[in-house]
């Protein structure tokens, strides 16, 4: 099979963490179970053919919106398949058994349909936080934030 590659360029305007956490239908804490392999959707409103990742997501905590199921799917625009590959940059990414805080959504930008218990990252890598101890990192600056700090700023 022939492999072919696309880069998606996403730009963001930068948002304040206050604008992110009031807009985010569901913001949670929890530990990345599984990144499953790319899949292909096509887009619902170009109709061209686009690669996503789901992650298993075990919520511990919840801290803004209601989730019926202790595990849910987080899609991301990207990643690879035997015949397709589509890198994001601007799309957050897993590792397996890293701790998380996720601000989230249901609006996918009419590219794929998400089930019950499937959502986005509000504000792309902007809603993403890996926790490490006592400090939480943003995908996008990759500097440190104390924890407590950042569990203020989103039940406020």
């Amino acid at each position: 099979m022939t492999q072919h590659g696309t880069t998606v360029q996403v730009l963001l305007a930068p948002i304040s963490l206050e604008r992110l956490t009031k807009d985010a239908g569901w913001i949670v804490r929890g530990t990345v179970q599984q990144v499953l392999p790319g899949a292909i959707a096509y887009d619902l409103l170009t109709k061209r053919r686009l690669v996503y990742t789901d992650t298993l997501i075990l919520v511990k905590d919840q801290y803004k919106g209601e989730l019926p199921v202790p595990t849910i799917i987080v899609r991301s625009l990207g990643g690879q398949t035997p015949e397709l590959s589509m890198s994001v940059p601007t799309a957050p990414s897993f590792a397996p058994h890293e701790e998380v805080i996720l601000l989230l959504s249901k609006d996918a930008g009419q590219h794929f349909l998400l089930e019950d218990n499937a959502f986005v990252v509000h504000g792309w890598a902007s809603g993403k936080f890996s926790i490490e101890g006592e400090q939480a990192f943003s995908a996008i600056e990759r500097k440190p934030i104390p924890l407590e700090n950042l569990v203020r700023i989103i039940k406020s």
